[in-house]
């Protein structure tokens, strides 16, 4: 069948071993890197107070997961390096320098240094996919046609996705942009299913999510209703692994290093059944490789 075109419709601290060897967390990265004697007092100061700042009291299995992120991330290095993200030092010395509110601050220098991490350079090949919320991405796509709230135009959305072909959701959706242009797209992808991420993620909701490691999904929106689709990157396009910067410093949920971390709730999977994940810039509804679907469940 074919549903009219949405553009076109009138819408009203541990050790941690990493690929470069051993990292170490804020407080030896501070023993170790030569600042003089006053700044390392102040940072050592600094180090539990960031740590209660970043704590999450809504995130009970790991309320300190931000810090923990930040602390140990094996692709950021402790002090200053040549072709590597921002260091922890740069961190901790821009902190220095603002004092007051550290969770506004490191969220700042996080957003400044988003997309740092070493490119993937297999992820091109691969079909990306991408599990959303419902609401998150209906209102992304109304915002781009004027319909924000309009209930007619969320109707046409989800008749879109339930009953429209693949070749129907591109045409639909050609011009539109799947995530926010000032942000990241964090995605997936599976090496044995290289055409289709989603082709091996069965179980429902719940599997889906513990997979993929969504703890926002599973521990905050337990019943937000859940989209998944295949995008593939423009010609051109780049995909880095993403690190602690590019999960920021408000969510908790969101895990760098370039593999998913499943969460271990439903006894499915272990720490080491997690995907292939990625950082890259937004892509557009033209860049469809796997229809947009309601995840069961």
């Amino acid at each position: 069948m074919s549903i009219p075109p949405l553009l076109y419709c009138p819408l009203p601290c541990e050790r941690r071993e990493g690929d470069g060897g051993q990292t170490v967390g804020f407080a030896e990265a501070i023993e170790q890197s030569g600042w003089e004697a006053l700044r390392q007092q102040e940072a050592r100061r600094l180090c539990p107070e960031l740590r209660t700042s970043l704590r999450r009291a809504d995130y009970k299995p790991e309320p300190d997961q931000v810090y923990e992120d930040l602390d140990s991330d094996p692709l950021v290095p402790d002090t200053p390096a040549p072709r590597r993200p921002a260091s922890r030092l740069a961190l901790l010395d821009e902190l220095l320098k603002v004092g007051g509110d550290l969770k506004a601050a490191a969220n700042t220098f996080c957003h400044k240094h988003k997309m740092k991490g070493p490119e993937d350079k297999r992820a091109p090949a691969h079909t990306l996919g991408r599990v959303w919320s419902f609401r998150e991405l209906s209102d992304l796509l109304q915002s781009q046609v004027g319909g924000v709230g309009s209930a007619k135009s969320a109707d046409l959305l989800r008749k879109t996705i339930e009953l429209a072909s693949l070749e129907d959701q591109e045409e639909a959706f050609a011009d539109l942009w799947f995530g926010d242009e000032r942000k990241p797209m964090w995605s997936f992808y599976d090496p044995d299913s290289p055409h289709n991420p989603l082709g091996n993620l069965t179980g429902g909701r719940a599997a889906t999510v513990d997979r993929l490691g969504l703890g926002e999904y599973h521990y905050k929106g337990p019943d937000e209703e859940l989209v998944q689709w295949g995008h593939r990157l423009p010609d051109g396009g780049k995909a880095m692994r993403p690190t602690a910067w590019d999960g920021g410093a408000k969510r908790p949920y969101w895990r760098p290093g370039g593999r998913t971390h499943p969460l271990g709730t439903t006894g499915r999977f272990k720490s080491d059944g997690g995907l292939p994940e990625v950082v890259h810039a937004p892509v557009k509804g033209g860049d469809l490789a796997v229809r947009v679907s309601f995840v069961a469940g």
